[in-house]
């Protein structure tokens, strides 16, 4: 893999997990709120934020609790 490819795979495995919490913080959710509305564990949803689960389940369940297009999330 060359330089450019490296650094794009980066700026997507980071992305993820800023948007999630960037938006879910912008909706004033607690994680508390965030693990009721998307039916996800406040555990899962912390792994989620860190970028240390990248489940796509996990993913797509918690940006649809707040109302993020599947493809702001690349999936």
């Amino acid at each position: 893999m060359n330089m450019a490819a490296n650094i794009s795979e980066f700026k997507s495995v980071t992305a993820v997990p800023v948007l999630l919490a960037e938006a879910r913080r912008s909706k004033g959710y607690s994680l508390d709120d965030m693990a009721e509305t998307s039916g996800l564990t406040v555990s899962e949803i912390v792994a989620l934020e860190s970028g240390k689960d990248k489940d796509r389940q996990h993913i797509r369940r918690m940006g649809s609790a707040l109302g993020l297009p599947p493809a702001a999330l690349g999936i």
